[in-house]
């Protein structure tokens, strides 16, 4: 951009305005910079190839592994009669109007992050073959303790979860799958009475349940 710069200047033309290999000028300064702008707009074109290659393979490997981690998956699940559970971490996209927003390149990694490729890969396949699979809310599940309804971010730090009350130590990751595996089981935490303003007057909705906003 610092060369075509220098060069539309000299010529007084906007830096917008195309311009071809070939041509001659009798400045030799301005000569070297037309000469030394296309070396290195050639470099970089080749650069981009190279990149697309390297692209094109990360691809192909990511295909092979994502097939076979997913046929062990869904393996493990026909050998235990099991279904799977997992966190439900689907990312949204910024809208264009949005302040976050970064642009289509940006979205495009999220929508097709490895991630996300491995969830849509192994949900067809566990699709197929009638494996039973439930997304679950990935709220706090690496810093709770689920024993004491307990959720402090400061039970987390690093890979280590660990509980003040019962003094549980474990891997967070695995801490978390434990957790997203007993979600079915939990129960909310106390009990309330819960009621309502009606146009006829106060009546009682009985006992509800109402979990802990930490939970």
């Amino acid at each position: 951009n610092k060369l075509k710069g220098i060069f539309c200047g000299y010529l007084g033309v906007s830096e917008l305005e195309l311009f071809s290999e070939g041509r001659l000028f009798d400045d030799q300064y301005i000569r070297k910079i037309h000469e030394k702008f296309f070396r290195l707009y050639k470099h970089i074109v080749q650069m981009k190839r190279v990149r697309l290659a390297i692209y094109k393979r990360i691809a192909s490997i990511k295909r092979v592994w994502f097939g076979y981690l997913s046929n062990q998956e869904a393996l493990l699940a026909k050998e235990y009669n099991a279904a799977i559970v997992r966190e439900d971490l689907t990312i949204l996209t910024p809208e264009k109007k949005s302040s976050g927003y970064k642009g289509r390149t940006f979205n495009k990694m999220i929508n097709n992050g490895s991630q996300g490729q491995y969830m849509r890969r192994a949900s067809d396949k566990l699709r197929w073959d009638g494996i039973p699979e439930l997304a679950i809310q990935s709220y706090h599940t690496s810093s709770a303790c689920t024993v004491h309804a307990l959720v402090d971010g400061n039970m987390r730090q690093g890979e280590l979860f660990s509980c003040p009350q019962c003094g549980n130590k474990q891997h967070a990751d695995e801490h978390a799958a434990d957790t997203i595996c007993n979600y079915l089981l939990l129960r909310p935490v106390g009990a309330q009475q819960v009621t309502l303003q009606l146009p006829r007057g106060r009546q009682s909705l009985g006992n509800l349940l109402i979990g802990s906003p930490n939970q």
